[in-house]
Order: structure tokens, then sequence, then C-alpha cells
């Protein structure tokens, strides 16, 4: 979600503020991140893959995305394994999160993480010798860096709308509540080993 603030000058008056709110568009199921997971389970023939995350709680992006993993997973007749004990969407929870998941599931083989940063501790973990595949959401210059593939959410257009959106606001002095229809894009990169 991207809000943005602006003012419109009044006479004399404390300026009165302008509200835009640009929501990116849920694309329906997600499909930018359905094609990833079938990126992972078709194109790389994995058996054993994990999604990693933090707790769904209320948050209805979290419970699409398990959703959509799970789906596919049957898919493909693989059994859906979701580890989702990380505390935040950090480098450091990707490191330790290595250890746990390699415990709680031997055989892993796809480690698909819903932020780039804990896939950056994940890869620097595990090294450049791993055969566990690791992706990302997010694709910032974290996964092309590190050189694994994430999902586009489509934000720098976002962003992008949000600010055409709150010039509207101040020139009409209201606020804008709108939804983009930026779709997910996966960016696929070199994959035979983690990082």
């Amino acid at each position: 979600i991207v809000v943005i603030h602006g003012y419109k000058p009044t006479n004399g008056e404390s300026p009165a503020p302008v509200v835009a709110g640009i929501y990116p568009d849920l694309d329906g199921e997600y499909s930018g991140y359905r094609l990833l997971v079938r990126h992972v389970l078709e194109n790389h023939n994995r058996k054993c893959p994990v999604l990693a995350m933090v707790p769904e709680q209320e948050v209805e992006t979290r419970k699409i995305k398990r959703k959509v993993f799970e789906e596919e997973c049957r898919r493909f007749q693989i059994e859906p394994r979701v580890y989702n004990e990380l505390d935040k969407y950090t480098v450091k929870e990707g490191v330790a999160l290595v250890d746990k998941v390699t415990h709680l599931f031997p055989e892993v083989d796809a480690l698909i993480c819903l932020s780039d940063a804990v896939a950056v501790g994940v890869c620097s973990q595990l090294g450049i010798a791993s055969n566990i595949l690791v992706t990302g959401f997010d694709n910032n210059q974290l996964s092309a860096a590190f050189n694994f593939s994430s999902v586009d959410q489509g934000l720098e257009e976002v962003g992008a709308r949000a600010v055409e959106a709150i010039e509207e606001g101040i020139k009409e002095w209201r606020d804008i509540d709108m939804r983009t229809f930026q779709a997910h894009v996966v960016r696929v990169r070199h994959e035979i080993r983690c990082c």
C-alpha cells in the first residue's frame, strides 16, 4: 500500500491535508507468485519445497500466498510443507531459518521465502555448494545481487501512480483511494545454486 500525504494551500489558513492511498492489485490469486511456485515445482522438479513465512495472523495477503503454495503443491501431488515461525522478514531470520527447516524437513530441496531479505540470509547460510533452490518475493536489489528468482510486485509503477494521484488530489482538494491493476511478474534468474 502506498500512502502519500500532500497539502492544499489555503488563504492564510492551515494547509488542508490530501491523502492518496494506492493499493497494488492482488491480481486475483497472485498469478506471478503462482507462476514462481510452479517454476520451482515444474522446471526444477523439486519434490520437497518449504514455504517460509511469518505467521499469517490476520494478514490476508499471507493467507493468499500460503493458499496458492498449497494448491500448487497438490496440483503436482506434492505434500505442502510450511514453516511459519519467522519473527519478521530479515536477513538474520533467514540465516537462523536454515538449521530449523533442515531439522524439521531433512529432505527439503527448495525454500520459497516470502521476502528477498530472508532469501539472502538463507543463501548466505547455505553457501554456493547447496542443492537447495532458494526464491524470494519483492524483486529488490538483493535478489539481483544474490541471483535468485523473485516476484516483482510492480511497486515502482504503483509509486508513480501514487504521485500522479496526489497531484490530482491537491488540484481538486480531495482524497483519493484507489486500486491499481499492476500484475505481479516472476523475475527468473540463474538458479543452479542459490547464490
